[in-house]
Order: C-alpha cells, then structure tokens, then sequence
C-alpha cells in the first residue's frame, strides 16, 4: 500500500518537473 503511494508522489513529481521542464527549456534554446 505505501509502495503504491510512493509511485503516485514519484510520478506526480517526475511530470510537473517534466511539464515545467517543457514549458522553459524552449526559450532557453531560442535565447541561443
């Protein structure tokens, strides 16, 4: 049961850290 609620925290935290990722590394390469 808290393997479980491990894997939702981890995968919450990958994909917002994934999402804001998406959202400024694309300005970082225009600013190149």
């Amino acid at each position: 049961m808290e393997l479980l609620i491990d894997i939702v925290v981890l995968s919450f935290f990958f994909g917002t850290s994934l999402y804001t990722m998406c959202l400024v590394y694309p300005h970082r390469v225009d600013g190149r």
